[in-house]
């Protein structure tokens, strides 16, 4: 809805992540009560948009032109030149394949995004399932896909991460080695990270899932963002994750270890200090202590966000 008063000149885009919607991210209340971004920014009187891709874990590129029409549908309705963008998690990889034209699908709007503010992205890619597979039992039934294609024998392909439905995992795949070395704790994660087969099962490896989602990772980190824009990045520091079981309950389920990170997201790669060294417009990098899938409802970040969008 439109806020009680505008009092601000440029409007907001919202860009949910992996696996979620845009209801789910920014409107429905966190697990703890909190109100998400919408509510919080009707408030101060800007006007809030908000996309769900079609595709929960679907093509990068496909969501950037989405992103791009979004930006276009919104520049013709209010008659304004530029949009601010607040993108979560996989949300981030779509605006920023979108603002360097990863695609020649991808219209030419360059321009059209005064700021970005990445929450929980993973700039410099993921390797979770890879460095971690067993934690695919647990993630496997929110929808997650697991780094195997047989499984004790069976085809375990559709729910692989080289299945049909998971073209934006293959894509954020990269090889963080370099940021955090893996921790040699979990049963079979270098056999699984480096590819091989034992007792049944079956697991390419994670360079081949590279090489399947078209090596997107590094041909996105090999573009630069346009000069004008002004970039703020957010961190998560909690990898304690908590949801809700299928049964209704809460529950705490431990992320990402091998370093600091939000429980999915390392903060390295959320911060992306390598990836955007060369951008002159970085304005802030804040770590907050919450999990991946509720930074955006915490007070530090909301507080972070009203102050640079309205600066």
């Amino acid at each position: 809805p439109p806020p009680a008063s505008v009092a601000h000149d440029v409007p907001v885009l919202l860009l949910h992540g992996v696996g979620a919607d845009a209801t789910l991210t920014f409107f429905a209340k966190n697990i703890g009560g909190e109100a998400g971004l919408v509510p919080h920014l009707l408030g101060e009187g800007y006007r809030v948009y908000a996309l769900t891709f079609a595709l929960p874990h679907g093509d990068t590129i496909a969501h950037a032109v989405h992103v791009a029409h979004a930006v276009k549908r919104i520049r013709e309705e209010l008659g304004c030149e530029q949009v601010d963008v607040i993108a979560h998690s996989m949300g981030g990889l779509a605006a920023r394949a979108f603002l360097v034209r990863l695609d020649k699908r991808i219209p030419k709007l360059r321009k059209a995004i005064r700021r970005l503010i990445l929450i929980g992205t993973p700039n410099e890619g993921l390797d979770l399932s890879f460095r971690h597979p067993r934690a695919y039992t647990w993630f496997g039934s929110y929808g997650f896909p697991s780094p195997w294609i047989v499984e004790r024998g069976s085809d375990s392909r559709e729910r692989s991460i080289f299945g049909k439905a998971f073209a934006g995992h293959r894509q954020m795949t990269a090889d963080l080695r370099a940021l955090h070395p893996l921790g040699g704790v979990e049963e079979r994660a270098r056999e699984t990270y480096q590819g091989s087969e034992w007792d049944g099962t079956r697991a390419p490896g994670l360079r081949a899932a590279e090489k399947a989602g078209g090596n997107f990772m590094r041909r996105l980190n090999g573009k630069r963002l346009p000069k004008s824009l002004d970039l703020f990045l957010v961190a998560g520091t909690d990898n304690r994750l908590r949801y809700y079981d299928h049964s209704g309950h809460v529950r705490t389920q431990i992320g990402e270890y091998d370093g600091p990170s939000d429980g999915l997201v390392f903060v390295k790669s959320a911060l992306g200090e390598r990836v955007f060294r060369k951008h002159k417009r970085v304005g802030e990098r804040l770590r907050v202590h919450a999990p991946h899938f509720e930074l955006q409802y915490a007070g530090p970040v909301k507080l972070a966000i009203s102050r640079w969008l309205s600066d």
